[in-house]
């Protein structure tokens, strides 16, 4: 389920995490390849993805959807 939040003239979009994803993997590592700010998994893993770079077209996508891209929090 989604949540909305407003940040000025700004709304962002944030997902709730996953129970079935906490339910299976709690208690686990692992690599999570791609992680995005508004749809957070909230599990014990590195995030890997191919750029940091802020102008990157998924790293825009981030902020243009939830405010912030992952690699700038």
């Amino acid at each position: 389920m989604a949540v909305f939040v407003r940040i000025g003239n700004f709304v962002a979009m944030h997902y709730n995490e996953s129970k079935l994803a906490h339910r299976l993997l709690d208690g686990k590592r692992g690599i999570e390849i791609g992680a995005s700010m508004h749809n957070p998994f909230g599990l014990d893993a590195w995030n890997v993805d191919y750029t940091d770079d802020p102008t990157a077209l998924f790293q825009k996508a981030q902020v243009k959807v939830s405010g912030r891209a992952r690699g700038s929090c």
